[in-house]
Formats: structure tokens, C-alpha cells, sequence
């Protein structure tokens, strides 16, 4: 079976989206392995040459979703002194778009909320990074600064989320704009 680039053979993909089909409507201590690979279409001795259990697959799409906006963080990095506000916004929302169906739920209240840290943490790492780079080193204020908005930032986008308000993500993100040029 040809593997794809990012190391997840197809396989592996069909049990991760039939357990996510099953994640979506309940939480995951009330899915089993059986219904995972019935819904897949494999057998368990499929599913446990790649999982331990269902709890391994999901970390392995939040570490997929992590990873994603790690890349996206470090591209940044790389280029933003180039970038403006919005530029630097609509970077780092990408993932979202490519990831949506996933963080609607992980985001929600049925979401792991150490993945929701990690995120939280991962999106502070690297506005830090981008802060210093442009103003030297953030004393302790910049320090609750930063927590307060990258915590309302994902608060405003678990909200965006839970509404299904029919706002696309450009909405969304031209919308994030305002709020940070008008705090």
C-alpha cells in the first residue's frame, strides 16, 4: 500500500475518519474499537498494527493540528518582517480552513482541554517569538498581554465555531482584525 507524504497510509486515514465520524457525536469513552472498524471497514487486528486504542488516534490528529500551525508559526518566523497585522492573522488562521472540521469539536466543549492548551500555548510560543523579534524582550505585563489575547482569540474562535453563524472564515478573520485595531 503506497504511504502518503505525511507518513499516514490510507489505511490509517479510513480508521481515523470513521473514529472522527463516531468523536463527533459522542465523547470518546463511549467508543469502542469494534465500532471504529466496523465503520472503517477493517478488522481489529487492522486497527491495532497502527493504535493502541481510540484514544491514540485522536492524538494523533491533535498532534497532525498542532504540527500544522507549529509549520505555519515557524514560516512566520521566517518571513515577518515582510508581514503586516492582517498578513500575519491570515497566516495563522490557514490551518483553520484545512482543519475545520476537526477543531469545531476540539475547540467545543466536548474538546480535550489539553489540547486546547497546547494550541493555547503553542500560539503564545510563537507570538512571543514574533514580539521580541520586533520589540526586544516582553517584560511580565506583555506576558498577561499575550495571555489575554491569544486566550480571547480562541475563545472567539470556539464561539465562531459553536454559532455556525453562516461568517466564512475571511469574515471571521476580517472581523479578529477589528477587535485587535480596536481593543
Amino acid at each position: 500500500m503506497q504511504g502518503r507524504p505525511d507518513g499516514i497510509n490510507q489505511t490509517q486515514k479510513d480508521i481515523s475518519d470513521a473514529f472522527w465520524r463516531l468523536y463527533t457525536e459522542r465523547p470518546i469513552s463511549k467508543i469502542s474499537v469494534k465500532e471504529v472498524c466496523a465503520l472503517a471497514g477493517y478488522n481489529r487486528g487492522t486497527f491495532y498494527r497502527y493504535y493502541r486504542d481510540v484514544y491514540e488516534v485522536l492524538e494523533q490528529i491533535e498532534r497532525e493540528i498542532l504540527e500544522q500551525f507549529e509549520m505555519r508559526f515557524n514560516r512566520i518566523a521566517r518571513c515577518s518582517s515582510r508581514l503586516d497585522l492582517a498578513d500575519l492573522v491570515k497566516f495563522t488562521f490557514a490551518p483553520c480552513k484545512v482543519y475545520n472540521k476537526y477543531l469545531v469539536v476540539m475547540l467545543g466543549e466536548r474538546g480535550d482541554p489539553a489540547f486546547q492548551k497546547r494550541l493555547r500555548e503553542s500560539t503564545k510560543a510563537a507570538l512571543r517569538r514574533e514580539l521580541e523579534a520586533r520589540r526586544g524582550p516582553l517584560g511580565e505585563e506583555s506576558e498577561f498581554y499575550l495571555e489575554y489575547c491569544v486566550s480571547g482569540l480562541l475563545s472567539c474562535t470556539r464561539m465562531w465555531y459553536e454559532k455556525k453563524s453562516g461568517m466564512d472564515i475571511n469574515d471571521y478573520i476580517s472581523l479578529i482584525l477589528k477587535i485587535l485595531a480596536n481593543p
